[in-house]
């Protein structure tokens, strides 16, 4: 309507198909939008967990081209073929039963083997990261979405910060107040996500915290919003090394899992590393059983986007078809106006010029 409006005050615009082909685009463009909005509410990131099942050298293509044997023709139109630094390029991938990397090369071509890569273990833990549709993210009011609760402590807690480094590394464990010298049961942790990860599909966290208070966990699980779909994160209490309370959220069916945690690890060492990981993964193999994301579906039909983002829609809707209407007027204009050539050797010229420009 606004184009139209706008179209018809100027009365420059002499070709309908002009005006129902910007408008389209305009309507495409403005649904796309939307859409990109309600996708960016929902999208989220999981961390997955296996082990390395192989590592391959591999020679590939070369990637690195250039113009070469160029010629031009006697219109002016010049062609040119493209030519490679190499006959091949080298790749260091490394495989594992969850996703494949590769090493970044030491040299241009590939043919100095990395450091890194060398260093590569078959059967050391593996973990990427995965997008999925988190229907309870984009729903701000849902009963699931605990934004509105718990906020005692939620400044204390950062946002979710589990990822991965180094090419297939992900840290386990978050401490809050707290200094224990948790790297080796950090490390066990992986080693035993490399079986229960896949067969379990999940992904453990540890927070370890001095808060007496064990409702200091609804904090956490304020924060991160109850985790992601795979993660089953345990809140521990800690007194030095001895652990006073253990709290656990998941997107977990079985409501044993936490009542079980809770009666396995408390008042262990946390230093006691053997230990500590025989409990999580008998636990987990055995009262685990993940919810998945497909139930919140129903979430869809009331996910809405904000306030701001709901006038940046309109604003871009008003904005476009003015848009639209200036540049239809020029481009009409312009192709009803255009100087015209009488002679061969003009419209070769212009030809000419062309080529030029467009090379």
């Amino acid at each position: 309507m606004v184009m139209f409006y706008f179209a018809f005050k100027t009365k420059r615009i002499s070709n309908i198909k002009d005006t129902l082909l910007f408008l389209s685009a305009t309507c495409v463009f403005i649904t796309g939008l939307y859409f990109g909005m309600m996708y960016y509410k929902t999208h989220d990131t999981l961390i997955l967990n296996g082990s390395v099942t192989d590592k391959k050298r591999e020679e590939v293509s070369c990637s690195h081209s250039y113009q070469c044997n160029c010629t031009t023709d006697s219109k002016g139109n010049r062609s040119c073929q493209t030519c490679y630094d190499h006959s091949f390029d080298v790749d260091w991938n490394v495989y594992s039963d969850v996703g494949n990397t590769t090493i970044s090369r030491e040299d241009r071509q590939g043919l100095v083997q990395p450091k890194r890569w060398d260093a590569v273990v078959v059967g050391e833990p593996y973990s990427r990261t995965e997008s999925y549709t988190n229907y309870v993210l984009g729903n701000e009011t849902s009963l699931y979405n605990y934004k509105n609760y718990n906020k005692k402590w939620v400044s204390l807690v950062p946002e979710y910060p589990f990822g991965i480094y180094d090419y297939y590394k992900a840290n386990r464990i978050l401490q809050l107040g707290t200094s224990i010298n948790t790297s080796l049961l950090e490390q066990e942790i992986s080693n035993m996500l490399r079986t229960v990860g896949p067969t379990k599909q999940a992904n453990v966290i540890l927070v370890l915290t001095n808060n007496p208070d064990h409702t200091f966990v609804y904090s956490v699980r304020d924060k991160w919003l109850n985790g992601k779909k795979n993660d089953i994160v345990v809140v521990l209490g800690m007194n030095g090394n001895i652990i006073n309370w253990v709290e656990s959220f998941s997107w977990n069916k079985n409501t044993y899992l936490p009542i079980m945690l809770q009666q396995q690890l408390v008042e262990k060492d946390i230093t006691n590393v053997p230990v500590i990981i025989n409990e999580l993964s008998t636990v987990i193999t055995k009262y685990y059983v993940r919810k998945p994301m497909a139930e919140f579906e129903y979430l869809t039909s009331t996910i809405t986007l904000t306030t701001g983002q709901i006038l940046f829609v309109l604003f871009m809707s008003i904005l476009l078809p003015i848009l639209s209407v200036v540049f239809i007027n020029k481009y009409s204009y312009n192709r009803f106006h255009r100087p015209s050539f009488s002679t061969s050797s003009s419209r070769f010229t212009s030809r000419t010029s062309f080529n030029k420009r467009f090379r």
